[in-house]
């Protein structure tokens, strides 16, 4: 039998595990090239390619958050005993 874990420990994994990762796929690569432009690793002629990164990353991130949700659910609603309060406090913390 699975560990029984509190809705909020469950609620902070979703938040680690999804929201985590999106934002990253979101974020660091564009900043990478803008920091490297900045830093003058890099020529300031690629930096359109950060804003073509941005567009693409919106899509890893999309994936990311698609292929993790079902995930999570699976492994919350396995360990926390009300699931309709998990359900309604993961609604409510925006993490679905």
């Amino acid at each position: 039998m699975k560990e029984k874990i509190t809705i909020e420990h469950a609620i902070r994994m979703g938040h680690l595990w999804i929201n985590g990762p999106t934002i990253l796929f979101l974020f660091a690569p564009s900043c990478l090239i803008i920091s490297g432009v900045r830093w003058g690793l890099l020529p300031p002629s690629i930096e359109w390619v950060a804003f073509v990164l941005f567009f693409s990353s919106f899509v890893f991130g999309w994936l990311w958050w698609s292929f993790m949700i079902p995930k999570w659910r699976l492994w919350a609603y396995a360990r926390v005993s009300n699931i309709a309060e998990l359900k309604a406090r993961a609604v409510q913390a925006q993490l679905i």
